[in-house]
Protein backbone atom coordinates (compact mmCIF):
# COMPACT_ATOMS: atom_id res chain seq x y z
CA UNK A 1 0.00 0.00 0.00
CA UNK A 2 1.49 3.29 -1.47
CA UNK A 3 0.78 6.21 1.70
CA UNK A 4 -0.24 9.84 -0.08
CA UNK A 5 0.84 13.00 1.53
CA UNK A 6 -1.76 15.71 1.17
CA UNK A 7 -0.14 19.46 0.77
CA UNK A 8 -2.35 22.76 1.35
CA UNK A 9 -0.96 25.37 3.18
CA UNK A 10 2.60 26.49 1.52
CA UNK A 11 1.94 24.85 -1.35
CA UNK A 12 2.99 27.65 -3.75
CA UNK A 13 6.24 27.69 -1.22
CA UNK A 14 7.23 24.11 -2.90
CA UNK A 15 6.47 25.18 -6.20
CA UNK A 16 8.57 27.99 -5.75
CA UNK A 17 11.51 26.19 -4.40
CA UNK A 18 11.25 23.67 -7.22
CA UNK A 19 10.83 26.12 -9.89
CA UNK A 20 14.14 28.65 -8.39
CA UNK A 21 15.95 25.00 -8.47
CA UNK A 22 15.67 23.87 -12.07
CA UNK A 23 16.08 27.79 -13.63
CA UNK A 24 19.40 28.45 -11.62
CA UNK A 25 20.78 24.84 -12.39
CA UNK A 26 20.01 25.24 -15.83
CA UNK A 27 20.10 29.20 -17.12
CA UNK A 28 23.74 28.77 -16.48
CA UNK A 29 24.29 27.04 -19.60
CA UNK A 30 22.99 29.63 -21.99
CA UNK A 31 24.46 31.97 -24.22
CA UNK A 32 28.26 32.31 -24.96
CA UNK A 33 29.52 32.78 -21.88
CA UNK A 34 27.10 29.89 -20.22
CA UNK A 35 28.77 27.32 -18.40
CA UNK A 36 28.83 23.29 -18.28
CA UNK A 37 27.22 21.15 -15.80
CA UNK A 38 29.63 17.68 -14.48
CA UNK A 39 26.98 15.29 -13.30
CA UNK A 40 26.45 11.31 -13.72
CA UNK A 41 24.19 9.66 -16.12
CA UNK A 42 21.54 6.51 -15.73
CA UNK A 43 24.45 4.25 -16.28
CA UNK A 44 26.52 6.07 -13.29
CA UNK A 45 29.15 7.06 -15.93
CA UNK A 46 29.79 11.10 -15.64
CA UNK A 47 28.97 13.75 -18.17
CA UNK A 48 29.29 17.44 -18.88
CA UNK A 49 27.32 19.07 -20.72
CA UNK A 50 25.30 22.44 -21.63
CA UNK A 51 22.51 21.06 -22.77
CA UNK A 52 19.53 22.37 -21.07
CA UNK A 53 16.99 19.16 -21.21
CA UNK A 54 20.33 16.84 -20.19
CA UNK A 55 20.33 19.11 -17.05
CA UNK A 56 16.97 19.50 -16.12
CA UNK A 57 16.42 15.72 -16.60
CA UNK A 58 18.94 14.98 -14.16
CA UNK A 59 18.21 17.12 -11.41
CA UNK A 60 15.98 15.39 -8.76
CA UNK A 61 15.03 15.14 -5.65
CA UNK A 62 14.11 12.83 -2.65
CA UNK A 63 11.93 14.84 -1.58
CA UNK A 64 8.43 13.89 -3.28
CA UNK A 65 6.59 17.00 -3.19
CA UNK A 66 9.61 18.90 -4.49
CA UNK A 67 10.72 16.06 -7.38
CA UNK A 68 6.81 16.27 -8.63
CA UNK A 69 6.98 20.27 -9.37
CA UNK A 70 10.32 19.86 -10.81
CA UNK A 71 9.00 16.97 -13.48
CA UNK A 72 6.17 19.17 -13.87
CA UNK A 73 8.32 22.67 -14.62
CA UNK A 74 10.74 20.46 -16.67
CA UNK A 75 7.93 19.49 -18.93
CA UNK A 76 8.18 23.11 -20.79
CA UNK A 77 11.78 21.43 -21.80
CA UNK A 78 10.82 18.37 -22.33
CA UNK A 79 7.85 19.40 -24.82
CA UNK A 80 9.97 21.39 -26.47
CA UNK A 81 13.27 19.25 -27.27
CA UNK A 82 10.32 16.99 -29.04
CA UNK A 83 9.04 19.54 -30.85
CA UNK A 84 11.89 21.16 -32.32
CA UNK A 85 15.36 19.91 -30.42
CA UNK A 86 16.33 22.88 -29.28
CA UNK A 87 15.42 26.04 -27.16
CA UNK A 88 15.11 24.09 -24.27
CA UNK A 89 16.85 26.29 -21.67
CA UNK A 90 14.79 29.33 -23.02
CA UNK A 91 11.77 27.09 -22.32
CA UNK A 92 13.01 26.87 -18.39
CA UNK A 93 14.54 30.54 -18.15
CA UNK A 94 10.69 31.61 -19.56
CA UNK A 95 8.69 28.95 -17.42
CA UNK A 96 10.38 30.27 -14.36
CA UNK A 97 10.12 34.07 -14.71
CA UNK A 98 6.58 33.55 -15.36
CA UNK A 99 6.10 31.37 -12.49
CA UNK A 100 8.00 33.45 -9.92
CA UNK A 101 6.45 37.08 -11.27
CA UNK A 102 3.05 35.99 -11.51
CA UNK A 103 3.03 34.44 -7.86
CA UNK A 104 3.51 38.06 -6.80
CA UNK A 105 0.60 38.75 -8.09
CA UNK A 106 -1.28 35.81 -6.45
CA UNK A 107 -0.21 36.36 -3.03
CA UNK A 108 -1.74 39.54 -3.11
CA UNK A 109 -4.82 38.52 -3.60
CA UNK A 110 -5.43 38.79 -7.47
CA UNK A 111 -7.87 35.95 -9.14
CA UNK A 112 -5.21 33.24 -10.50
CA UNK A 113 -7.35 32.18 -13.21
CA UNK A 114 -8.14 35.68 -14.44
CA UNK A 115 -4.09 35.96 -14.63
CA UNK A 116 -4.08 32.78 -16.72
CA UNK A 117 -6.03 34.10 -19.18
CA UNK A 118 -4.36 37.06 -19.24
CA UNK A 119 -0.75 35.67 -19.86
CA UNK A 120 -2.30 33.02 -22.64
CA UNK A 121 -3.94 36.08 -24.78
CA UNK A 122 -0.79 37.79 -24.26
CA UNK A 123 0.83 35.05 -25.71
CA UNK A 124 -1.02 35.01 -28.86
CA UNK A 125 -0.33 38.44 -29.02
CA UNK A 126 3.47 38.16 -28.86
CA UNK A 127 3.67 35.32 -31.05
CA UNK A 128 1.94 37.75 -33.67
CA UNK A 129 4.54 40.15 -33.20
CA UNK A 130 7.25 37.81 -33.54
CA UNK A 131 5.74 37.25 -37.10
CA UNK A 132 6.19 40.22 -37.96
CA UNK A 133 10.20 40.36 -36.67
CA UNK A 134 11.17 37.20 -38.55
CA UNK A 135 13.81 36.56 -41.58
CA UNK A 136 12.57 34.12 -43.78
CA UNK A 137 15.55 31.80 -44.89
CA UNK A 138 16.78 31.47 -48.35
CA UNK A 139 17.22 27.73 -49.30
CA UNK A 140 20.05 29.26 -51.66
CA UNK A 141 21.79 31.08 -48.76
CA UNK A 142 24.20 28.95 -46.79
CA UNK A 143 25.33 31.82 -44.66
CA UNK A 144 22.14 31.91 -41.87
CA UNK A 145 22.46 28.00 -41.23
CA UNK A 146 26.00 28.73 -41.03
CA UNK A 147 25.32 31.69 -38.52
CA UNK A 148 22.64 29.01 -36.97
CA UNK A 149 25.28 26.37 -36.49
CA UNK A 150 28.02 28.46 -35.25
CA UNK A 151 25.88 29.97 -32.64
CA UNK A 152 24.59 26.80 -31.05
CA UNK A 153 28.47 25.06 -31.24
CA UNK A 154 29.39 28.43 -29.15
CA UNK A 155 31.91 29.16 -32.31
CA UNK A 156 33.36 26.17 -33.44
CA UNK A 157 33.64 27.06 -37.39
CA UNK A 158 34.67 23.96 -38.83
CA UNK A 159 32.16 21.41 -37.07
CA UNK A 160 29.49 24.25 -38.25
CA UNK A 161 30.62 23.81 -41.24
CA UNK A 162 30.28 20.72 -41.39
CA UNK A 163 26.40 20.76 -39.92
CA UNK A 164 25.42 23.41 -42.43
CA UNK A 165 26.60 21.22 -45.18
CA UNK A 166 24.91 18.25 -43.51
CA UNK A 167 21.83 20.00 -43.04
CA UNK A 168 21.84 20.99 -47.02
CA UNK A 169 22.83 17.76 -48.20
CA UNK A 170 19.75 15.69 -46.21
CA UNK A 171 16.89 18.62 -46.71
CA UNK A 172 13.36 18.61 -45.06
CA UNK A 173 13.14 15.08 -44.29
CA UNK A 174 16.67 14.09 -44.58
CA UNK A 175 18.30 12.48 -41.26
CA UNK A 176 21.34 13.37 -39.75
CA UNK A 177 23.37 11.18 -37.95
CA UNK A 178 26.66 12.09 -35.27
CA UNK A 179 29.42 9.02 -35.18
CA UNK A 180 32.78 8.66 -34.10
CA UNK A 181 35.61 9.50 -36.73
CA UNK A 182 37.94 6.60 -36.89
CA UNK A 183 40.57 9.07 -36.49
CA UNK A 184 41.31 12.41 -35.62
CA UNK A 185 39.72 14.19 -38.77
CA UNK A 186 36.01 15.16 -38.82
CA UNK A 187 34.11 15.13 -41.95
CA UNK A 188 30.69 14.30 -43.46
CA UNK A 189 29.65 10.64 -44.78
CA UNK A 190 26.60 10.75 -47.32
CA UNK A 191 24.83 7.44 -47.41
CA UNK A 192 22.05 6.59 -50.51
CA UNK A 193 19.53 4.10 -50.32
CA UNK A 194 17.70 2.58 -48.08
CA UNK A 195 19.92 1.20 -44.76
CA UNK A 196 18.39 -0.94 -41.92
CA UNK A 197 19.20 -3.16 -38.88
CA UNK A 198 19.49 -6.33 -40.01
CA UNK A 199 21.68 -8.58 -41.64
CA UNK A 200 22.44 -11.87 -43.44
CA UNK A 201 20.88 -15.43 -41.54
CA UNK A 202 24.13 -17.01 -41.89
CA UNK A 203 27.96 -16.15 -42.51
CA UNK A 204 27.83 -19.14 -44.84
CA UNK A 205 26.82 -17.02 -47.14
CA UNK A 206 30.01 -15.59 -47.68
CA UNK A 207 32.78 -17.50 -49.49
CA UNK A 208 35.75 -15.31 -47.85
CA UNK A 209 35.34 -16.33 -44.48
CA UNK A 210 37.64 -13.59 -43.42
CA UNK A 211 34.90 -11.09 -44.32
CA UNK A 212 32.05 -10.04 -42.32
CA UNK A 213 30.02 -8.17 -44.93
CA UNK A 214 28.37 -9.26 -48.76
CA UNK A 215 28.29 -6.76 -51.10
CA UNK A 216 26.45 -8.05 -54.27
CA UNK A 217 26.11 -5.16 -57.35
CA UNK A 218 23.49 -5.47 -60.18
CA UNK A 219 21.38 -7.98 -58.79
CA UNK A 220 18.13 -9.04 -58.00
CA UNK A 221 15.52 -8.95 -54.89
CA UNK A 222 12.55 -11.44 -53.34
CA UNK A 223 10.81 -9.82 -50.94
CA UNK A 224 8.33 -12.21 -49.24
CA UNK A 225 6.22 -12.79 -45.69
CA UNK A 226 6.49 -16.16 -46.05
CA UNK A 227 8.43 -18.54 -43.59
CA UNK A 228 10.72 -20.52 -46.17
CA UNK A 229 11.66 -23.83 -44.30
CA UNK A 230 11.10 -26.39 -46.80
CA UNK A 231 12.30 -28.25 -50.20
CA UNK A 232 8.58 -28.38 -51.58
CA UNK A 233 8.48 -24.36 -51.07
CA UNK A 234 12.14 -24.59 -53.13
CA UNK A 235 10.21 -26.63 -56.22
CA UNK A 236 7.69 -24.38 -56.14
CA UNK A 237 10.02 -21.09 -56.61
CA UNK A 238 12.61 -23.17 -59.20
CA UNK A 239 11.31 -21.51 -62.13
CA UNK A 240 11.97 -18.29 -60.42
CA UNK A 241 15.35 -18.80 -59.66
CA UNK A 242 16.55 -20.95 -62.65
CA UNK A 243 15.52 -17.47 -64.72
CA UNK A 244 17.66 -15.49 -62.39
CA UNK A 245 20.72 -18.13 -62.76
CA UNK A 246 20.52 -17.94 -66.03
CA UNK A 247 21.43 -14.52 -66.16
CA UNK A 248 24.44 -15.01 -63.80
CA UNK A 249 22.88 -12.53 -61.19
CA UNK A 250 22.63 -12.74 -57.75
CA UNK A 251 19.37 -12.87 -56.24
CA UNK A 252 19.33 -11.25 -51.91
CA UNK A 253 16.01 -12.67 -49.94
CA UNK A 254 14.53 -10.57 -47.57
CA UNK A 255 12.34 -12.95 -45.68
CA UNK A 256 10.96 -12.76 -41.84
CA UNK A 257 12.34 -16.65 -41.81
CA UNK A 258 14.57 -19.02 -44.36
CA UNK A 259 15.65 -22.32 -42.30
CA UNK A 260 15.68 -25.87 -42.72
CA UNK A 261 15.86 -27.54 -46.53
CA UNK A 262 14.70 -24.49 -47.93
CA UNK A 263 18.52 -22.58 -46.16
CA UNK A 264 20.76 -25.68 -46.80
CA UNK A 265 19.77 -26.03 -50.57
CA UNK A 266 20.19 -22.66 -51.09
CA UNK A 267 23.99 -22.32 -49.31
CA UNK A 268 24.82 -25.62 -51.34
CA UNK A 269 23.75 -23.68 -54.84
CA UNK A 270 25.58 -20.18 -53.31
CA UNK A 271 28.62 -22.76 -52.29
CA UNK A 272 28.82 -24.64 -55.86
CA UNK A 273 27.95 -20.70 -57.92
CA UNK A 274 24.97 -21.86 -59.66
CA UNK A 275 22.38 -19.86 -57.55
CA UNK A 276 24.04 -16.51 -55.97
CA UNK A 277 22.09 -15.78 -53.55
CA UNK A 278 22.16 -14.48 -49.95
CA UNK A 279 18.82 -14.39 -47.37
CA UNK A 280 18.70 -11.42 -45.12
CA UNK A 281 16.26 -11.04 -42.18
CA UNK A 282 13.11 -9.19 -42.85
CA UNK A 283 13.65 -5.60 -40.19
CA UNK A 284 11.19 -4.56 -37.66
CA UNK A 285 8.33 -6.47 -36.43
CA UNK A 286 4.20 -6.01 -36.94
CA UNK A 287 3.14 -3.19 -38.71
CA UNK A 288 6.29 -1.28 -39.23
CA UNK A 289 8.06 -4.21 -40.97
CA UNK A 290 5.40 -4.51 -43.56
CA UNK A 291 5.39 -0.84 -44.09
CA UNK A 292 8.95 -0.84 -44.27
CA UNK A 293 9.18 -3.59 -47.03
CA UNK A 294 6.76 -1.81 -49.11
CA UNK A 295 9.56 0.85 -49.20
CA UNK A 296 12.35 -1.16 -50.23
CA UNK A 297 9.78 -2.63 -52.67
CA UNK A 298 8.84 1.07 -53.93
CA UNK A 299 12.90 1.55 -54.26
CA UNK A 300 13.69 -1.49 -56.18
CA UNK A 301 10.31 -2.17 -58.43
CA UNK A 302 9.80 -5.37 -56.47
CA UNK A 303 6.39 -6.99 -55.54
CA UNK A 304 5.88 -8.31 -52.26
CA UNK A 305 4.80 -11.98 -51.89
CA UNK A 306 2.27 -12.16 -49.54
CA UNK A 307 1.88 -15.11 -47.31
CA UNK A 308 -1.43 -13.10 -45.59
CA UNK A 309 -3.19 -12.54 -49.23
CA UNK A 310 -2.38 -16.28 -50.40
CA UNK A 311 0.28 -14.96 -53.06
CA UNK A 312 1.11 -19.04 -54.21
CA UNK A 313 4.70 -19.08 -54.66
CA UNK A 314 4.89 -21.50 -57.91
CA UNK A 315 3.07 -18.12 -59.64
CA UNK A 316 6.37 -16.36 -58.72
CA UNK A 317 8.46 -15.46 -61.20
CA UNK A 318 11.47 -13.05 -61.93
CA UNK A 319 9.50 -10.07 -62.75
CA UNK A 320 7.81 -9.94 -59.47
CA UNK A 321 11.50 -9.62 -58.36
CA UNK A 322 13.22 -5.79 -57.73
CA UNK A 323 16.33 -4.79 -59.24
CA UNK A 324 19.56 -3.50 -57.25
CA UNK A 325 21.97 -1.15 -58.09
CA UNK A 326 24.44 -2.16 -54.80
CA UNK A 327 23.73 -3.81 -51.67
CA UNK A 328 26.09 -4.35 -48.71
CA UNK A 329 25.06 -7.48 -46.33
CA UNK A 330 26.58 -7.39 -42.84
CA UNK A 331 25.75 -9.43 -39.85
CA UNK A 332 23.71 -6.77 -38.15
CA UNK A 333 23.14 -3.99 -41.02
CA UNK A 334 22.05 -3.82 -44.81
CA UNK A 335 22.53 -1.09 -47.18
CA UNK A 336 20.88 -1.54 -50.77
CA UNK A 337 20.33 1.11 -53.57
CA UNK A 338 17.25 0.41 -56.22
CA UNK A 339 18.17 0.28 -59.69
CA UNK A 340 15.98 2.65 -62.10
CA UNK A 341 13.12 2.80 -59.80
CA UNK A 342 9.50 4.35 -60.93
CA UNK A 343 10.35 8.09 -60.08
CA UNK A 344 5.88 8.18 -60.09
CA UNK A 345 5.89 5.40 -57.89
CA UNK A 346 8.26 6.55 -55.08
CA UNK A 347 6.67 10.12 -55.37
CA UNK A 348 3.19 8.68 -54.78
CA UNK A 349 5.06 6.75 -51.57
CA UNK A 350 6.33 10.40 -50.06
CA UNK A 351 3.90 12.31 -50.38
CA UNK A 352 1.56 9.44 -48.51
CA UNK A 353 4.39 9.41 -45.97
CA UNK A 354 4.27 13.19 -46.04
CA UNK A 355 0.32 13.38 -45.01
CA UNK A 356 1.85 10.80 -42.51
CA UNK A 357 4.44 13.08 -40.95
CA UNK A 358 2.11 15.77 -41.03
CA UNK A 359 -0.37 14.21 -38.41
CA UNK A 360 1.50 11.86 -36.60
CA UNK A 361 2.00 11.97 -32.84
CA UNK A 362 5.68 12.87 -32.27
CA UNK A 363 5.00 11.26 -28.97
CA UNK A 364 3.77 7.90 -30.04
CA UNK A 365 5.62 8.05 -32.78
CA UNK A 366 9.50 8.85 -32.65
CA UNK A 367 10.94 10.09 -35.93
CA UNK A 368 10.15 6.58 -37.84
CA UNK A 369 7.98 8.45 -40.50
CA UNK A 370 10.45 10.98 -40.96
CA UNK A 371 13.35 8.11 -40.91
CA UNK A 372 11.46 6.16 -43.93
CA UNK A 373 10.46 9.20 -45.82
CA UNK A 374 14.44 10.06 -45.46
CA UNK A 375 15.75 6.95 -46.72
CA UNK A 376 13.25 7.33 -49.77
CA UNK A 377 14.24 10.83 -50.42
CA UNK A 378 17.64 12.03 -49.03
CA UNK A 379 19.24 8.82 -47.87
CA UNK A 380 21.29 9.31 -44.72
CA UNK A 381 23.94 12.19 -43.86
CA UNK A 382 26.49 11.10 -40.90
CA UNK A 383 28.53 13.68 -39.55
CA UNK A 384 31.94 11.81 -38.24
CA UNK A 385 33.47 13.55 -35.44
CA UNK A 386 36.99 13.29 -35.04
CA UNK A 387 38.16 11.62 -31.94
CA UNK A 388 38.37 13.18 -28.52
CA UNK A 389 38.42 12.43 -24.71
CA UNK A 390 34.57 10.89 -23.36
CA UNK A 391 34.05 14.04 -21.69
CA UNK A 392 34.59 16.06 -24.36
CA UNK A 393 32.85 13.63 -26.95
CA UNK A 394 29.61 13.87 -24.82
CA UNK A 395 29.68 17.35 -24.41
CA UNK A 396 30.50 18.22 -28.20
CA UNK A 397 27.99 15.54 -29.04
CA UNK A 398 24.99 17.02 -27.22
CA UNK A 399 25.89 20.52 -28.47
CA UNK A 400 26.37 19.03 -32.42
CA UNK A 401 22.65 17.71 -32.02
CA UNK A 402 21.42 21.10 -30.72
CA UNK A 403 22.78 22.93 -33.80
CA UNK A 404 21.61 20.43 -36.57
CA UNK A 405 17.82 20.73 -34.58
CA UNK A 406 18.20 24.68 -34.44
CA UNK A 407 19.51 24.02 -38.47
CA UNK A 408 16.55 22.28 -39.45
CA UNK A 409 14.02 23.99 -37.63
CA UNK A 410 15.60 27.89 -39.82
CA UNK A 411 15.15 26.07 -42.40
CA UNK A 412 11.11 25.24 -42.02
CA UNK A 413 10.09 28.56 -40.24
CA UNK A 414 12.99 31.62 -40.76
CA UNK A 415 15.00 32.69 -38.26
CA UNK A 416 14.82 36.27 -35.81
CA UNK A 417 17.17 38.44 -34.68
CA UNK A 418 19.62 36.31 -31.79
CA UNK A 419 20.40 36.60 -27.64
CA UNK A 420 16.32 37.20 -27.22
CA UNK A 421 16.08 40.34 -27.92
CA UNK A 422 12.75 39.99 -30.60
CA UNK A 423 11.01 38.79 -27.42
CA UNK A 424 11.61 42.00 -25.71
CA UNK A 425 10.75 44.17 -28.89
CA UNK A 426 7.84 41.69 -29.35
CA UNK A 427 6.30 43.16 -26.31
CA UNK A 428 5.56 46.73 -27.62
CA UNK A 429 2.01 44.85 -28.58
CA UNK A 430 1.13 44.06 -25.26
CA UNK A 431 -0.36 46.43 -21.73
CA UNK A 432 1.21 46.89 -19.01
CA UNK A 433 -1.26 47.49 -17.01
CA UNK A 434 -2.84 44.34 -17.47
CA UNK A 435 -1.12 42.19 -15.23
CA UNK A 436 -0.99 38.70 -17.06
CA UNK A 437 0.79 41.15 -19.92
CA UNK A 438 2.60 42.68 -17.49
CA UNK A 439 4.30 39.07 -16.50
CA UNK A 440 4.70 38.59 -19.75
CA UNK A 441 6.85 41.36 -20.18
CA UNK A 442 9.15 40.96 -17.51
CA UNK A 443 10.02 37.25 -18.41
CA UNK A 444 10.22 37.81 -22.04
CA UNK A 445 13.31 40.27 -20.55
CA UNK A 446 15.04 37.14 -18.86
CA UNK A 447 16.80 35.35 -22.04
CA UNK A 448 18.45 38.27 -22.74
CA UNK A 449 19.67 39.21 -18.58
CA UNK A 450 20.46 35.69 -18.30
CA UNK A 451 22.50 35.59 -21.57
CA UNK A 452 24.27 38.73 -20.50
CA UNK A 453 24.99 37.67 -17.10
CA UNK A 454 26.46 34.75 -17.88
CA UNK A 455 29.03 36.74 -19.91
CA UNK A 456 30.18 38.49 -16.84
CA UNK A 457 27.93 41.72 -18.19
CA UNK A 458 24.92 43.40 -16.31
CA UNK A 459 21.51 42.27 -17.41
CA UNK A 460 20.12 45.86 -16.65
CA UNK A 461 22.66 47.77 -19.06
CA UNK A 462 22.06 45.01 -22.06
CA UNK A 463 18.50 45.60 -22.09
CA UNK A 464 18.84 49.46 -22.03
CA UNK A 465 21.46 49.43 -24.76
CA UNK A 466 19.10 47.52 -26.75
CA UNK A 467 16.14 49.95 -26.05
CA UNK A 468 18.34 52.80 -27.00
CA UNK A 469 19.51 51.20 -30.16
CA UNK A 470 15.99 50.27 -31.46
CA UNK A 471 15.25 53.62 -33.31
CA UNK A 472 18.65 53.53 -35.21
CA UNK A 473 17.46 52.86 -38.83
CA UNK A 474 20.96 51.87 -40.11
CA UNK A 475 20.44 48.65 -38.70
CA UNK A 476 16.89 46.50 -39.16
CA UNK A 477 17.31 43.89 -36.85
CA UNK A 478 19.79 43.90 -33.99
CA UNK A 479 20.86 41.08 -31.43
CA UNK A 480 22.95 41.94 -28.08
CA UNK A 481 26.72 40.28 -28.27
CA UNK A 482 27.54 39.09 -25.03
CA UNK A 483 31.52 38.77 -25.96
CA UNK A 484 31.65 42.56 -26.77
CA UNK A 485 28.80 43.42 -24.40
CA UNK A 486 27.39 45.72 -27.36
CA UNK A 487 24.25 45.79 -30.05
CA UNK A 488 25.02 44.62 -33.36
CA UNK A 489 23.84 44.33 -36.37
CA UNK A 490 22.33 40.64 -36.26
CA UNK A 491 22.27 39.32 -40.27
CA UNK A 492 25.93 40.90 -40.62
CA UNK A 493 27.66 38.99 -37.44
CA UNK A 494 25.35 35.68 -37.26
CA UNK A 495 23.53 36.30 -34.51
CA UNK A 496 20.20 34.61 -35.19
CA UNK A 497 17.85 32.20 -33.71
CA UNK A 498 15.28 29.48 -35.51
CA UNK A 499 11.91 31.51 -35.12
CA UNK A 500 10.18 27.83 -34.62
CA UNK A 501 12.73 27.58 -31.48
CA UNK A 502 11.89 30.80 -29.92
CA UNK A 503 8.33 30.56 -30.57
CA UNK A 504 7.44 27.06 -29.38
CA UNK A 505 9.92 27.70 -26.31
CA UNK A 506 7.70 30.77 -25.34
CA UNK A 507 4.43 28.20 -25.97
CA UNK A 508 5.42 25.73 -23.78
CA UNK A 509 6.64 28.26 -21.42
CA UNK A 510 3.53 29.88 -20.89
CA UNK A 511 1.46 26.49 -20.62
CA UNK A 512 3.37 25.15 -17.82
CA UNK A 513 4.10 28.02 -15.75
CA UNK A 514 -0.01 29.25 -15.83
CA UNK A 515 -0.98 25.94 -14.91
CA UNK A 516 1.54 25.66 -11.79
CA UNK A 517 0.01 29.21 -11.15
CA UNK A 518 -3.23 27.37 -10.56
CA UNK A 519 -1.98 24.81 -8.60
CA UNK A 520 -2.65 24.79 -4.98
CA UNK A 521 -2.77 21.57 -3.44
CA UNK A 522 0.10 18.96 -4.25
CA UNK A 523 -0.27 14.98 -3.22
CA UNK A 524 2.49 13.41 -2.78
CA UNK A 525 3.76 9.64 -1.99
CA UNK A 526 5.11 9.16 1.02
CA UNK A 527 9.05 8.68 1.18
CA UNK A 528 9.46 5.58 3.40
CA UNK A 529 12.21 5.97 5.34
CA UNK A 530 15.50 3.44 4.44
CA UNK A 531 16.09 0.13 6.67
CA UNK A 532 19.79 0.64 7.94
CA UNK A 533 21.25 -2.69 7.57
CA UNK A 534 23.05 -2.58 10.96
CA UNK A 535 19.70 -2.05 12.64
CA UNK A 536 19.36 -5.92 13.96
CA UNK A 537 23.33 -6.53 14.21
CA UNK A 538 23.43 -6.61 17.81
CA UNK A 539 21.29 -9.44 18.01
CA UNK A 540 24.16 -11.74 16.69
CA UNK A 541 27.27 -10.20 18.63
Amino acid sequence: MINKKVRISECRTVIKDGVNLLYKAVSTTMGPGGQCVLMTNLAGAHLITKDGVTVASAIKSEDNELDLVIRAIREAAEKTNRDVGDGTSTAIVLASALYLEGLKYVETGYNVTKIKDEIQKGCAKLINSLYSMRIKTDPNDTSVIKAIANISLNGDTKIANLVAEATYSAGQYGIISVEDSENSESYIDKKDGIEFNSGWTTPFFTNDRTQVDIEHEDCYLMITSYDLNNIGQLKKLETAFSDVAKEGKALIIIAREVSGGMLSNLLANNKQGTLKNVCVRSPYWGNLRMDFLQDIAVLTGATIIEAEENFPLEKVRKEHFGKLAKINIGALKTRLIGKNPDKKDIEERVNGLKKMAESIDKIADPSKIHERLAKLTEGVTVIKIGRSSYLEGMERNHRIEDSINACKAALQEGVLAGSGVPLIEACQVLDPLIPGEKILMHACEMPLRTIAQNAGNSGDIAIRMMENNKYRSDVQYWAYDAVTNSPVDAQLQGILDPFKVTRTALENAVSVASTLLTTNVIISEISEPKKNPYEYMDMYQ
